[in-house]
C-alpha cells in the first residue's frame, strides 16, 4: 500500500465521520418514540427491496412480469424461495445464478 492509497482511506474516514458525527451527537440525547424503535428492524429489508425490486421487475426500464421473458425476475424469485428454505447466504445466490443462466441458455437456444 502506497502513501496515496493510505491518505485516500484516511480522508474517506474523516469525511464520513465529519458528516455523521455531529448528527449522532445531536440526536443521541433525544428519546426515540416506541413505534420508531419497533420499525427500525425492518429498515434493512425495506432498503434491500427498494434497491432490488426495480432491477428484478424492470431490467430494461419497463415492467415485464412475463416469466419467459424476464430472467432477472425468475432468478430473484428462486433466490427468495431458497433463502426462505435455507438460512445461509450462499445458497440463494447460487440458486439465483443457476436459474438465470438456465433461463438464458434456454431462451438463447430457442
Amino acid at each position: 500500500m502506497n502513501l496515496q492509497t493510505l491518505a485516500l482511506i484516511v480522508g474517506c474516514c474523516l469525511v464520513t465521520y465529519a458528516m455523521r458525527g455531529p448528527a449522532m451527537l445531536m440526536f443521541s440525547r433525544l428519546a426515540v418514540p416506541e413505534f420508531v424503535r419497533q420499525a427500525l428492524p425492518f429498515v434493512p429489508i425495506c432498503v434491500l427491496v427498494a434497491i432490488t425490486a426495480p432491477a428484478l421487475l424492470a431490467p430494461d426500464g419497463s415492467i415485464d412480469l412475463r416469466p419467459w421473458a424476464n430472467a432477472w425476475m425468475l432468478a430473484g424469485l428462486a433466490a427468495v424461495l431458497i433463502s426462505a428454505w435455507r438460512k445461509d447466504l450462499v445458497s440463494p445466490v447460487l440458486a439465483g445464478l443457476a436459474v438465470f443462466w438456465l433461463h438464458q441458455a434456454v431462451v438463447t437456444v430457442s
